[in-house]
C-alpha cells in the first residue's frame, strides 16, 4: 500500500497553537519536518504541536515518540540532524553564530566552543579571545590559589516531571570571590533553555560542587510552572512563576524574553497568562541567577 504523502506544514496549520512562539512557527515551516522526532528537537515545539501536526496529517511518529521521552541518544542523533540541514527562519532570533562555533583559544591554541570563549583583558593592552580552562588558570595563578585545577564535565541528560529528557551542559569560571559552576541546555549552539548555577569557594572540591548542583538541577526540573490551559498557556494552580529574564532581540531588547520552565515566553505571552488574574495582586520577587527560589 502506498502511504499519501505529507503536503506541506504552513501557518495556518499552527495559528492559534498555546505555546508556540512565532520563530518556532517560522522554523517549522521553514525547515517542513516529517517526522515527531524532527519536529520535538526543534527549539520552542513541544508535544502539543506534535501531537496537532499528527492529528492534521503532516507529521509520522514512526519511533513512537509521541507518547514517550527521547533517550539521550535520539536528542543528540536528532539535534545533529536538524542542524546539518538547518535553514535560519525569517523572523526568528538571530543568535551568536552557527551551530558548534569553535573558536581558537589566543593561549592554549586550542579549538573550543563558542560558549566557552571569553574576551580577557583590558583597553589599555587589549583583548585576547581565551578559553574558560585559561582564564581560569590566569585568575588561580593571579589569586594565588596553587591548588585550583579546572574540571571540565561531560554532558548530563536529565528528565524533567514530564519526562522529557534535557541536555545540559557545564561551564566553570573562577572569578575573585569564588567559582561558579553553570549548567545549560544549546540551541544554536548558545546557551539557553533550562538555565542553573552555583557558586562556591575557589578551594571547595568541584566534584561535591558539581553534586550540590545536579541536585538543585533535578529539583528544578520537578515543577511545571505553565500548564497548557483550555485556552492557551497558563500558570499553573500553584500560581507562583519562577524564571530568568532574558531581552526579546526581536524588540531590540526593550522588552524581557522570559525564560520558564526552559522555553521562551515573550512578555506579550505572558502578560496574556496575567490577565487571567486581573483585579489580583502580585509579588515580584528578582534575585541573583545562583540563588534558589
Amino acid at each position: 500500500m502506498t502511504m499519501k504523502p505529507l503536503r506541506p506544514i504552513t501557518l495556518d496549520d499552527l495559528r492559534g497553537q498555546p505555546g508556540l512562539s512565532r520563530a518556532a512557527s517560522d522554523a517549522l515551516v521553514a525547515q517542513q519536518p516529517r517526522t515527531v522526532m524532527q519536529a520535538l528537537v526543534m527549539y520552542g515545539v513541544g508535544r502539543k504541536t506534535t501531537r496537532r501536526l499528527l492529528a492534521l496529517g503532516l507529521l509520522t511518529d514512526p519511533e513512537g515518540v509521541q507518547t514517550r521521552p527521547m533517550t539521550l541518544e535520539e536528542l543528540r542523533a536528532t539535534r545533529r540532524e536538524a542542524e546539518a540541514s538547518k535553514v535560519k527562519p525569517s523572523g526568528g532570533r538571530n543568535r551568536s553564530g552557527p551551530p558548534d562555533q569553535q573558536i581558537r583559544c589566543a593561549s592554549c591554541d586550542q579549538f573550543t566552543p563558542s560558549y566557552e570563549i571569553v574576551s580577557y583583558g583590558s583597553m589599555e593592552s587589549g583583548y585576547r579571545q581565551v578559553c574558560n580552562r585559561c582564564l581560569n588558570a590566569e585568575m588561580a595563578k593571579t589569586l594565588g590559589l596553587e591548588g585550583f585545577q579546572h574540571v571540565k564535565f561531560e554532558p548530563v541528560g536529565l528528565p524533567d516531571c514530564t519526562g522529557e529528557l534535557h541536555e545540559f551542559h557545564f561551564r566553570t569560571n573562577l572569578f575573585g570571590a569564588g567559582v561558579a559552576i553553570d549548567a545549560f541546555e544549546l540551541r544554536d549552539g548558545d546557551p539557553t533553555g533550562y538555565q542553573f548555577q552555583i557558586i562556591g569557594d575557589p578551594e571547595d572540591d568541584l566534584l561535591v560542587l558539581f553534586g550540590q548542583l545536579m541536585q538543585k538541577m533535578r529539583r528544578g526540573l520537578a515543577t511545571k510552572h505553565l500548564v497548557d490551559g483550555q485556552h492557551g498557556m497558563q500558570i499553573a494552580d500553584d500560581m507562583v512563576v519562577r524564571g530568568k529574564i532574558e531581552c526579546d532581540l526581536d524588540h531590540d531588547g526593550r522588552v524581557p524574553m522570559l525564560i520558564i520552565d526552559g522555553r521562551e515566553i515573550t512578555w506579550d505571552e505572558f502578560g496574556r497568562m496575567l490577565m487571567s488574574f486581573e483585579g489580583w495582586q502580585f509579588k515580584l520577587m528578582v534575585a541573583d541567577k545562583s540563588e534558589e527560589l
